[in-house]
């Protein structure tokens, strides 16, 4: 029986055709879609980023962010508080994670704010693109926190309710960034690079992240948060 590929479909143009191959190399994706093997998703979700993490720790050059934006990702019992801040080069020709911060366990509003300040403030010294930030909506009461904190600060940022659309979606986004070698870190965000070498698939699950406290969600939440109103400008552009 004859598996259709995407090599089969004699309308797609070649190029189009090798940018996808090469968007989803060493994925699940890359089963389905390119070799038309409809596979169970397992192991390790970005195997590429794993086994070839050098290539994706990169500086950005200040000067070079022309915007930036901070996912949030609030934490409690068992699980961390995260900032991620992303930044993107002009056209989107480069995404980075320029910095982040991580704090595992439950601490008070008040000492979330004042965390919450003092990133932001850091941030925008370096990056004065930096102009919006988004949070885990199921926290209403930390955000009405945080706004309250970077009113009181002066800070010239808008914060708004992360989309949280489907988890599926934006693992692809980051595969596809990955991929086309669009994607980069910071050397000194460990805990987000950690995150993506280990994220990991529910196993025996039908494309399901693993989430149960053996790697760190919160991380890639935070990351995901930052990005996910810009996914369909960036991968216009791929």
């Amino acid at each position: 029986v004859h598996t259709f590929t995407i090599d089969d479909n004699t309308y797609l143009p070649a190029d189009f055709v090798e940018t996808l191959k090469k968007e989803y190399a060493g994925t699940v994706y890359y089963d389905r879609f390119i070799s038309g093997k409809w596979k169970i998703a397992e192991g390790l979700i970005y195997r590429q980023f794993a086994d070839h993490t050098a290539d994706f720790i990169a500086k950005a050059k200040a000067s070079d962010i022309v915007m930036a934006d901070i996912g949030v990702d609030f934490g409690g019992n068992g699980s961390a508080t995260a900032f991620n801040l992303t930044g993107y080069t002009a056209g989107y020709k480069k995404i980075y994670t320029l910095d982040e911060y991580y704090r595992k366990g439950v601490f008070s509003p008040a000492e979330l704010e004042r965390d919450f300040v003092s990133f932001v403030r850091c941030a925008k010294k370096k990056y004065p693109a930096l102009r919006d930030v988004y949070c885990d909506s199921a926290e209403q009461v930390l955000i009405k926190g945080l706004k309250n904190a970077a009113r009181k600060a002066r800070l010239p940022i808008e914060i708004h309710n992360a989309k949280k659309g489907d988890i599926c979606q934006r693992i692809r986004f980051y595969s596809a960034l990955m991929g086309s070698g669009r994607y980069f870190i910071s050397p000194q965000c460990r805990h987000t690079i950690d995150a993506f070498a280990r994220a990991s698939w529910e196993q025996d699950s039908y494309d399901k992240r693993l989430d149960d406290g053996s790697a760190n969600i919160d991380s890639l939440d935070a990351q995901e948060y930052s990005t996910e109103h810009r996914m369909n400008e960036i991968l216009s552009v791929l």
